[in-house]
């Protein structure tokens, strides 16, 4: 199994170089591959740098595995399947549907009304750190001023992408919402606002990363990221000193460090013994009965709360396996029909908003990172409807007739 499993790691870094010497610059399909090969490789690569073949996922205790376990071979097998298949569509895909884009067609300026909504938005932005400044992550999350105040921060956030992609000039405006969601992502103590912003910066600046540097400054975010996580923890949480903390955070650098470990000890269980009978086609069953259970009190657990009660008691969120879903949903075929669906919706969003891919493109990686390790409904409610909101108050605003083209 130790050989299958290093060429399962060549094939994939291999398929990988192929996709950076097709799409020369930044762009939806090798920065999703890249995610999805670090969520399936992070853990094989520590053990191939340290030795260390028995992974503690975090504080999951019931959640450790063993890359030498058969259990193991069968979700890299998975994961192998899955990579290959993407890749292999990827690079057999029309390059000008996903890699062209038309951003310097129409003008784009801010009318009255759009501004109205922003300054909204970034007045409850503010108005809700002032009221939560003191308090911890999870102290901010159940924070109840305004139960789908997301809503509003990811309003903020995709206007600021679109003026900082499109606008030829900056306004005033411009430079406002760069301060509010500067704040915004450093206070509440949230990755995905980092990773968000980023991805818009990278690809304003997309013609400086032009085909295998994309790797390195995907690298250098992936370390950036996880140190974040860290600093929060160590320092700002249990208040360890600033110094203590640098000395010891080279030794806290592990490709599987993050949350990767995590849905793979999912799935490695998942062969192990299969716990969610209850859960076969959650993409239909799992999103109506959350839905169900807005309306009418209900007892019903979602993936990600069943598994962390089965595994956690609760005390901490598990999140979920993009995998491991796919075969609730389409059985062993799951790996292989996943990339299908996901590269399909892909053209089918870059076609119908070809004038501005580069938009797009960032709201679909950014949709794969979360998709990657949490459950499809969480990803419908939390992630698109933030997205399809603005897109449809966006364009009932501004009336642009090329931005749903």
């Amino acid at each position: 199994m130790s050989v299958i499993l290093f060429l399962y790691l060549v094939v994939e870094l291999l398929l990988l170089l192929f996709l950076c010497n097709k799409y020369r610059t930044p762009n939806a399909i090798v920065l999703s591959y890249i995610v999805f090969l670090l969520y399936a490789q992070s853990n094989y690569l520590d053990y191939l740098i340290s030795g260390k073949s028995l992974i503690d996922s975090t504080t999951y205790f019931s959640l450790r595995f063993s890359i030498n376990s058969f259990s193991y071979f069968l979700a890299s097998s998975c994961y192998f399947f899955f990579l290959f298949i993407f890749a292999f569509i990827g690079l057999f895909s029309e390059n000008k549907i996903i890699s062209k884009d038309f951003s310097g067609v129409s003008s784009h300026y801010l009318n009255s009304k759009n501004k109205i909504i922003i300054l909204l938005c970034i007045i409850y932005t503010l108005y809700f750190h002032f009221l939560t400044f003191e308090l911890d992550r999870a102290s901010k999350k159940v924070f109840d001023l305004f139960s789908y105040d997301f809503l509003l921060f990811y309003y903020l956030f995709y206007s600021w992408g679109y003026e900082l992609l499109y606008a030829k000039k900056k306004s005033f405006f411009f430079y406002l919402m760069t301060f509010v969601i500067s704040l915004h992502t450093i206070l509440s103590f949230e990755r995905e606002f980092i990773v968000l912003a980023g991805l818009f910066l990278l690809f304003k600046y997309k013609k400086y990363f032009k085909r295998f540097k994309i790797l390195l400054i995907t690298s250098i975010s992936f370390f950036i990221i996880n140190i974040w996580k860290q600093f929060y923890i160590n320092v700002i949480i249990f208040s360890i000193p600033l110094k203590t903390f640098f000395n010891d955070l080279s030794f806290n650098q592990t490709f599987s460090s993050g949350e990767t470990s995590t849905g793979m000890s999912l799935l490695i269980n998942f062969f192990e013994n299969n716990i969610y009978k209850d859960y076969y086609f959650s993409y239909l069953t799992n999103s109506f009965n959350q839905f169900f259970r807005v309306f009418v009190d209900s007892n019903y657990l979602s993936l990600a709360e069943f598994s962390s009660e089965y595994y956690t008691n609760s005390n901490m969120g598990t999140a979920f396996s993009m995998i491991l879903e796919s075969i609730l949903n389409f059985g062993y075929m799951g790996p292989l029909i996943l990339p299908f669906l996901i590269i399909n919706s892909l053209k089918y969003l870059l076609k119908r908003n070809i004038y501005f891919t580069d938009f797009y493109s960032v709201f679909f990686i950014f949709l794969m990172l979360k998709l990657v390790r949490t459950e499809f409904t969480v990803l419908l409610k939390l992630y698109l409807l933030p997205f399809l909101c603005f897109v449809f108050l966006y364009n009932f605003l501004k009336k642009n007739k090329y931005f749903s083209k």
